[in-house]
């Protein structure tokens, strides 16, 4: 009788741990699609092309990431901070940034390291890295 109440009691108290885990499991909406387009080489400087692409309903009035680059050995040649500014609802957008001096042939990879800057009119319970997709054109890897 005693396992029994034990039992009882354990399943009880685990119930809100499985609901938890089976409500953490279900993927966050994609809000943004964010693509490495494009790197064009400037005399020592490197042109980074990206499109967003705002496929939700919300606005972010401020957006601003931390990436980061690697070479093709894996090696960071460089980590710097991209203020995207203002993103509009369902709207596709075509930006670029400098990085000076870099040689664009040496990147091997750009990792998505954080998400630091991430105003909108959305939930505040979002998580803006988490509903990012990345993709990317060429050879150059692109990931979180």
């Amino acid at each position: 009788m005693l396992k029994k109440a034990f039992r009882v009691i354990a399943l009880a108290s685990a119930i809100p741990i499985i609901a938890a885990v089976a409500a953490g499991a279900q993927p966050a909406p994609e809000m943004l699609s964010i693509e490495l387009n494009a790197l064009n080489q400037n005399a020592a400087a490197c042109q980074v092309y990206v499109v967003i692409d705002n496929v939700s309903e919300v606005a972010f009035a401020k957006f601003s990431t931390d990436l980061v680059l690697f070479d093709k050995g894996g090696l960071i040649l460089k980590r710097l901070t991209t203020d995207f500014g203002r993103l509009r609802p369902n709207k596709i957008h075509v930006m670029s940034f400098v990085v000076d001096p870099l040689d664009c042939a040496a990147i091997g990879r750009v990792v998505l390291n954080d998400v630091i800057d991430c105003e909108h009119d959305g939930s505040n319970s979002v998580d803006c890295i988490d509903v990012i997709r990345l993709s990317y054109q060429g050879d150059i890897g692109f990931e979180k």
